[in-house]
Parts: C-alpha cells; sequence; structure tokens
C-alpha cells in the first residue's frame, strides 16, 4: 500500500453559524511559517494573499516543499499553495479582532498590545511527517495534514503513526509573553531542544565579503583585526565559509595554493588566537563534477525508478570536527529530504531527515551546529544555532533582474530583518536564532538608517551575531555602533505587533532589578541592584519614506506591571541619536511617536521617573541602558541631599568617550550643589545639565576611562 498524505484535523473556524461581521471572536489574522531557514515567516490579514517566492518552482520549489495536502479532489480543496488559500508547515497561529479591546483588562492588557482570542496548532515534532496547516482565504475552515510521501506499508512493515498535534485555544488577552509561547515550550521539552546547552556564537564569517574567494590570508588578517577590536566587539567565533574546497562534496579536497596550513592549522591558528573556529559545508549536496559525486553515483538521490544506497554523509562532519573545528555552519540540510527514490521504501521524508540529522550530530559530538536551509520543525534537538531567514544582501530589497517582491529566499536585509522579528519567538526555546550576518561597510547599497535597523533587530532578537566585513573597510562610527550591542542580552525582545502585521513595527525587552517581577516572563533581563525597572523599545519603520512610530500606552508604561508606580512622567533615552527626552504622562493619555527614515529604527529606554530618589538613566556604552552596569547605589537623606554610586563592567569604545546619564532630584537653582567624581577623583567639567524636569535635573557625565566608577553627589 502507498501511503501520500493523513488529514488529522478538518473543521470551522466560525463562532457560530450566526456570526456577525463585527463579531470580536471572528479571526482577522493567520501566523504562517514556511518549511525551512529561507521562506516567509509572519501575520497575514483575513483576504490578504500570503506572501510567497516569487522565483519559478523549476529554480525555487524545492527549497519550500514540506508537507503536502491530499492529491486529488481533495487537494483542489483544502490546499491550494497557489490558489489563495493560506498554508503554513508545521505550526500557525490565527487571532482574532486583534484591534478590538474586548475581554482586554489588567495588566494582561499591557503586556500584549494586539490581544483577541486565538487558536494555536503545530505538531508537538517532525520525526515522522512533515505536516502542513491550510486554511480558506477568509479564515472560515481549517485542516491539518500529515505527509507519507509515497511510502509502502505493508502487514510486516506498517507506516510510522504520525507526530501529535497541539491544538489550543486562548481567551483574549489571556496568554504569556507571546500566544504560541505553550506551544513552543512544549514542542523544545518534546524534542530535547538544545537551546541553552552552548553558548551563543558571536564573531565574524567570511561570506559576504569574499564569497568564494577565500584564502589562509584573508582568513588570518581578519582574524588580527578582531584582536585588535577586543574590548570594543569581544568576538568568540571565526567561520571559514564556503570557497576553502575544490567542489562541494570534496570537503577535504582544498583550493590548491590557498590554505598553506591546511585547514587542521587553519583551526589551529584561529583557536591560538582566542576564537573558536568554525566552518561551513553542506554534508548532503555535491557539484554534479565533484570527485565523490563520480565515485559513488548511487549515493544521489534519484528520480522515480532509480536505485540508490545510503550516503556516508555524517563523516563530512566528522571530519571537520577531527580538523579542530568547534563550531560547523550546515548548509542546504533540506537536500537530504528532496522528493525521490529512497533505498527505504517505507520511510518517510521526515524520518529520511530525522536518520540524516542524528548521524551528523553523533559525529559532530560537542561542537556548535549552525543548521541553515533546514526543516525547522525536524531539526530541534540537533542543532545549537539555526539559521531562521534568507541570505541576507548589500541591499534592502532584491534588485533588478531579480524580482524586488520576492517575500522569501532572494538575498537582501528586508528578508533577513523581517524574519529574524516574527521568529524571535524560537530563538532560547528551540535554538540560538541566526539571523544571519550584520554587513557594516559602506561599500554596500544600504543606507545608514538600514545598516542601524540590522543591528537594532539583531540586538533586540539576541541570537547570533556574526559580522561579514572585510573589516579593514568598517568605519569607526558603525564599529561603535556594534560595540553598543555587546555583549548580547541572551532575552529576546517580544514583538509588540506580531499577530498584527508582516513585519512588526515595535519591540520590547523589560529591565528589571526585581527577581521577582522577572520571573516568568521571558523578555524580562535581570539587571544590577539599584537599577529600578524600565521597558527598551525597538522601534521601526518599513516603509519606503519617513513615518512616524506611535508607541503604544501599553508597551511604555510598565510601571503598572512590575508594581503600582504614581505616574511621575518618563525619562527617554535615544539609544542611537544620543539624546534625553523627558515625557510628561502626568494624569494624561501617552500618545509618543518618534519620526524614523526609510527603513529606519530607533531604540528608546523608558524609566519611570522616581520623585526624590536620584536614578541612573542610561548610557552609550550598552543599548539596554543598564546592562553595562556592575553595581549601582541610591543614598538618599544624607547632610548634602544624596549620592547615586555607579560602577561600570564595560568600557567606552576605544578612542570615544561615554556618556553616562543621571537624575538628581534637585531644583535647577541649586545644580552647583553637584559634585562629581570618577574613580573616587573629583572631575571638574566633567558633566553638563541637559534637562530640567518637574521633579528635578538630569545630568550628562562624560566617561573617558575604563570601567569606570562614577559618583554624583547632591
Amino acid at each position: 500500500m502507498i501511503l501520500h498524505t493523513a488529514t488529522l484535523l478538518r473543521g470551522s473556524l466560525l463562532p457560530s453559524p450566526d456570526h456577525q461581521p463585527d463579531d470580536p471572536e471572528l479571526p482577522t489574522h493567520i501566523y504562517t511559517s514556511s518549511w525551512q531557514s529561507w521562506g516567509f515567516a509572519g501575520t497575514t490579514a483575513r483576504g490578504k494573499p500570503q506572501p510567497r517566492h516569487a522565483l519559478p518552482d523549476v529554480f525555487a520549489g524545492e527549497f519550500h516543499r514540506g508537507g503536502e495536502a491530499p492529491p486529488g479532489e481533495s487537494r483542489d480543496a483544502w490546499c491550494g499553495r497557489n490558489s489563495g488559500w493560506f498554508c503554513s508547515d508545521g505550526f500557525a497561529a490565527i487571532t482574532s479582532n486583534g484591534n478590538s479591546t474586548h475581554g482586554c483588562h489588567g495588566e494582561a492588557a499591557m503586556v500584549d498590545s494586539a490581544g483577541g482570542p486565538s487558536l494555536v496548532l503545530g505538531m508537538l515534532s517532525q520525526r515522522s511527517n512533515f505536516s502542513v496547516i491550510t486554511a480558506d482565504r477568509d479564515l472560515e475552515a481549517i485542516a491539518v495534514h500529515s505527509s507519507y510521501d509515497g511510502c509502502v506499508a505493508s502487514p510486516s512493515s506498517p507506516p510510522p503513526a504520525t507526530d501529535f498535534c497541539w491544538l489550543q485555544l486562548l481567551e483574549p488577552h489571556n496568554y504569556k509573553d507571546e500566544i504560541m509561547a505553550d506551544y513552543l515550550d512544549a514542542l523544545g521539552a518534546h524534542n530535547k531542544a538544545r537551546a541553552v546547552a552552548q553558548p551563543l556564537s558571536i564573531g565574524w564569517c567570511s561570506w559576504y565579503d569574499y564569497y568564494e574567494k577565500i584564502s589562509e590570508e584573508v582568513i588570518v588578517n581578519n582574524l588580527k583585526k578582531l584582536q585588535a577590536s577586543k574590548g570594543n566587539f569581544d568576538a568568540n567565533v571565526v567561520v571559514v565559509d564556503d570557497g576553502y574546497m575544490t567542489s562541494w562534496g570534496d570537503w577535504d579536497s582544498l583550493k590548491p595554493g590557498l590554505f598553506p596550513s591546511g585547514m587542521k592549522g587553519l583551526a589551529s591558528s584561529i583557536k591560538e588566537a582566542g576564537f573558536k573556529p568554525g566552518v561551513w559545508l553542506a554534508p548532503f549536496a555535491a557539484d554534479k563534477g565533484s570527485q565523490i559525486a563520480k565515485d559513488h553515483p548511487d549515493w544521489i538521490i534519484k528520480a522515480k525508478g532509480s536505485k540508490t544506497k545510503p550516503a556516508n554523509s555524517a563523516n563530512c562532519a566528522k571530519g571537520q570536527f577531527d580538523w579542530g573545528f568547534e563550531v560547523l555552519k550546515l548548509d542546504f540540510l533540506y537536500t537530504s529530504c528532496l522528493k525521490g527514490e529512497r533505498m527505504d521504501k517505507g520511510a518517510t521524508r521526515a524520518q529520511a531527515y530525522g536518520k540524516a540529522m542524528a548521524a551528523l550530530r553523533s559525529a559532530a559530538g560537542d561542537a556548535f551546529i549552525i543548521g541553515c536551509g533546514a526543516p525547522l520543525l525536524g531539526s530541534v534537538g540537533y542543532v545549537d544555532g539555526m539559521r531562521i531567514s534568507a541570505d541576507t544582501g548589500p541591499t534592502f530589497a532584491p534588485t533588478f533582474p531579480m524580482p524586488w517582491w520576492d517575500q522569501a529566499n532572494l538575498p537582501c536585509l528586508r528578508s533577513m530583518v523581517r524574519n529574524t522579528l516574527t521568529r524571535s519567538q524560537l530563538s532560547h526555546r528551540l535554538w540560538h536564532n541566526d539571523p544571519d550576518c550584520i554587513l557594516l561597510r559602506d561599500t554596500t547599497k544600504l543606507t545608514e538608517a538600514e545598516v542601524v535597523s540590522a543591528i537594532t533587530v539583531a540586538a533586540m532578537s539576541s541570537g547570533m551575531l556574526l559580522l561579514s566585513d572585510d573589516l579593514s573597510k568598517v568605519g569607526a562610527s558603525r564599529m561603535k555602533k556594534i560595540a553598543m550591542v555587546t555583549p548580547p542580552t541572551n532575552v529576546p525582545a517580544i514583538p509588540l505587533d506580531l499577530h498584527l502585521r508582516k513585519m512588526p513595527s515595535l519591540t520590547q525587552l523589560i529591565c528589571t532589578d526585581d527577581s521577582e517581577c522577572a520571573k516568568g516572563h521571558r523578555n524580562v533581563l535581570k539587571v544590577a541592584s539599584g537599577l529600578g525597572t524600565w521597558t527598551v523599545l525597538g522601534l521601526h519603520n518599513w516603509e519606503g519614506s519617513k513615518t512616524t512610530i506611535h508607541l503604544p500606552e501599553g508597551g511604555v508604561k510598565m510601571g503598572r506591571r512590575h508594581g503600582s508606580v504614581v505616574d511621575h512622567g518618563h525619562h527617554c533615552f535615544y539609544v542611537w541619536s544620543g539624546k534625553y527626552k523627558y515625557i510628561n504622562t502626568l494624569g494624561g493619555a501617552l500618545d509618543i511617536g518618534v519620526q524614523l527614515d526609510a527603513h529606519g529604527s530607533e531604540i528608546v529606554a523608558m524609566k519611570p521617573v522616581v520623585p526624590g530618589v536620584g536614578q541612573y538613566i542610561g548610557s552609550t556604552m550598552h543599548f539596554t541602558c543598564g546592562m553595562e552596569v556592575r553595581s549601582c547605589k541610591v543614598v538618599t537623606g544624607k547632610e548634602r541631599g544624596g549620592e547615586i554610586e555607579v560602577e561600570f563592567k564595560k568600557s567606552p569604545a576605544a578612542g570615544e568617550a561615554g556618556i553616562a546619564f543621571f537624575f538628581a532630584p534637585i531644583p535647577p537653582s541649586e545644580q552647583e550643589r553637584i559634585i562629581i567624581q570618577i574613580n573616587d577623583k573629583a572631575a571638574f567639567n566633567a558633566h553638563r545639565i541637559v534637562a530640567s524636569i518637574p521633579e528635578g535635573l538630569v545630568v550628562a557625565v562624560r566617561v573617558q576611562a575604563a570601567k569606570a566608577k562614577i559618583n554624583l553627589v547632591w
């Protein structure tokens, strides 16, 4: 018996047969995710077309061929990947009337700016089958299908049972940091995710400046630049990307004369310089003209009717690991489960992929594995990091002759930032997200605003962070920006409007010194005692012209979420512009707008003003305005008034002075009372008053010393 597809669920999404068009429980948006790293992930409104790849299937079809709906009439009725139906691989979320306040009350309204009752569907694994969730354009009907890929079953060899399917209904505003949180936590636990088994990779990759034209000299030259950047950019990995081998598949055949020390020697040099050596390979792919393809043609997946034998691809990873490479960037992993004839006719494509990944994981030992071009759900438990977007590129959108409207696999910054935002909820649950590399050099076609957006999205999502430039081409101003987002927080920010639009425009990170407040909240960063509680917001304008982004009241007034605080206004520090602004929110509705350039971003740290108490507001040393601080002590009731002491664990960027902002609760007429000490020595002319607000003065202090201690006395 030949098996194709099992339909696990089919039903209506309508709340009642006599529903009204304005029913607050009527589905309005659907979050969909593609099968593997490079495809679209995001939210689409009811009635709108789901974004898809723009290339013909002959070029890109196999990139996106995950689960499939039943063939024949049922397929026409339920799937229609190209007939206007929504299709999501592995999991999906359907939300209802996201702009309604129906059922919204209490602190839940502060956490989620969209709201609405929701439905989450997803497979708890993809070890047995690749699965797909389909819904009609009007979000009235839904189905879940698991693919058997034409595998052959018999009484002596029964088909594998389908993976478990998760279905969860959520009341309005009655969920954790993210609608899919419970599902993703269960998915990670069920598959023994390696999310925190290894630390984040921060460093440099050779690909996006040199592409295949690399050599040992190129790697060593950039290695020296990285060493010189210690303190500003504390990298821990150097990745040798594609281009070292003569052909894909012949991984141990190096290009003549370009790697005189051999790959083992190069790995040793990287390690001696203080970095983990990393290397790229595509273990399940080979060039047609490669020696391995000539020697083992029966290893290649072929069309129906051809015979194949099991390949020995796992030894690829073992070979690189034996060379001394501790980070393995494994690309084009989906090629292990292409449609075609296999030796084991009773195995599904998902089972074949699982066997392949288990072999790689075993061969690679303790190496940090980065999956790329990989089926997402089938990789959980095998990889430490995962590319979650298409390649980035030197332009914001694809350029002619490529279709600029492509939403999937063509290299560009737009695809990178979109998927980094829309898949941020996967990071630190299933693996460390790899948003792809940051391009800093000014020889690309990216604007300054677009470069800042790439840095902002990567920083707020707290995934892996790799640069990919000839570092001799990168100016000091852009390296300073990278210095401001390292070290990473290890806490992903939450996109507040993930379930409202294709590209989220608001992300939120909470910083607090209150351990109790931090419990149970995934987007909360624990900071040094004495710093208080505040929110860090990422604001993004993905339009092609200047636009004002408005901050939602629920996303800002976090004092009401973390304890009752009487409103005395907010300190606002705009990280990329380096400016302070007082926002008067006393007794009135909050309406804050930030104007951003086309494709631009800003980070705003907003801290509630506490009257009568000195406060540390933030600095130009770290985007969180707190993670740079080792300790903070606030003293009130002294004879002179009060004192705040801040000791930094981070230094200003090399050759730069840092600026730290403080609040002193005294009137302007008494500003002469302010005394500044840096490292226990009086610092004259080191400060200036930048703002006078109803509760006191805001003071900017210039800091040049490394890991300084500042005392502000009033």
